[in-house]
């Protein structure tokens, strides 16, 4: 799969991914903010939106297999996917089987 090919499917993925709210990021983004488009470049997916003369931005990256949330409103909107909780997450993991390993 190319990084293009891998920029959609991903995009697809952050599309159904639920919030914090409970609904899909697409469909919260989409209620709140009905004029946003949706842009992919290379390693990073946006939802962009014009509010009167600013531009409001909900930002990702991809790295790796993984995505993360890189902005504030994608922070606030998917929490789980902040950088800090993913690697948290991760240690948390090889921690908890280390663990189990040593029973």
């Amino acid at each position: 799969m190319d990084s293009s090919q891998l920029s959609i499917f991903t995009l697809e993925t952050l599309k159904k991914h639920k919030t914090n709210t409970g609904v899909s990021v697409n469909q919260f983004l989409q209620q709140k903010h009905p004029n946003g488009d949706w842009v992919v470049n290379k390693d990073e997916i946006g939802y962009y939106v014009k509010v009167a003369h600013l531009t409001m931005k909900y930002r990702w990256k991809i790295v790796g297999e993984v995505i993360e949330a890189i902005s504030g409103r994608a922070v606030q909107l998917t929490p789980d996917l902040h950088p800090n909780k993913v690697n948290r997450d991760s240690k948390r993991e090889k921690v908890d089987k280390k663990h189990l390993n040593d029973l």
